[in-house]
């Protein structure tokens, strides 16, 4: 995933939560810490992608199993 900094000045830090709409559960990840509880995913950043320079970028990866229809809406807010 790539969180892309349109707010006109640098973030410190960022988070990005969803909830899946299936059977889907996390299997690995990177570039963030995940938290997963029942449903409810929340990705946040780590040290080395915390800051987003102003129109700058930061990405994070992960591997999912199961199935679900529609694709989960994402939230992303700044810390």
């Amino acid at each position: 995933m790539r969180i892309t900094n349109h707010s006109g000045q640098r973030i410190d830090g960022w988070e990005v939560s969803w909830t899946w709409n299936g059977d889907q559960r996390l299997v690995k990840h990177w570039n963030a810490e995940m938290r997963e509880s029942g449903k409810s995913v929340t990705a946040r950043n780590v040290d080395t992608n915390a800051e987003i320079a102003t129109t700058g970028e930061a990405s994070f990866g992960f591997e999912a199993t199961g199935s679900g229809t529609p694709p989960p809406q994402l939230t992303c807010r700044v810390l």
